[in-house]
């Protein structure tokens, strides 16, 4: 989808298992693209679904906090046992400026 007034793609996703039986089910290595666009297995996908999208144009990540590190000895007994428990987070917000940009759909 390329030209003037057109979305350029960007990804597509699927389920996981989806992934790894599209990705298997040829002789020689693994399949990472389709078209030229990188494949992503995730869980949150339902199995036989897909999602092909112009993510640049279609959505946009607002970073509210930058990612956290903290590290702590005194939880419970850490202290005790020699640990030290990690707390990474980041807090991010993603809104779909045109859900147009996005196509879902069941593989057949």
């Amino acid at each position: 989808m390329e030209g003037s007034g057109s979305l350029q793609l960007q990804a597509v996703a699927e389920h996981e298992q989806d992934h790894v039986n599209f990705a298997q089910s040829r002789s020689g290595p693994p399949i990472r693209s389709i078209w030229g666009l990188p494949v992503v297995g995730t869980p949150v996908m339902p199995a036989n679904q897909f999602l092909v999208g112009a993510c640049y144009d279609g959505a946009q990540i607002f970073d509210r906090m930058g990612a956290t590190l903290m590290i702590s000895t005194e939880n419970e007994d850490d202290f005790i046992r020699n640990l030290a428990t990690f707390l990474v987070e980041e807090r991010l917000a993603m809104t779909v400026r045109r859900p147009q940009a996005f196509i879902y759909g069941a593989f057949p």
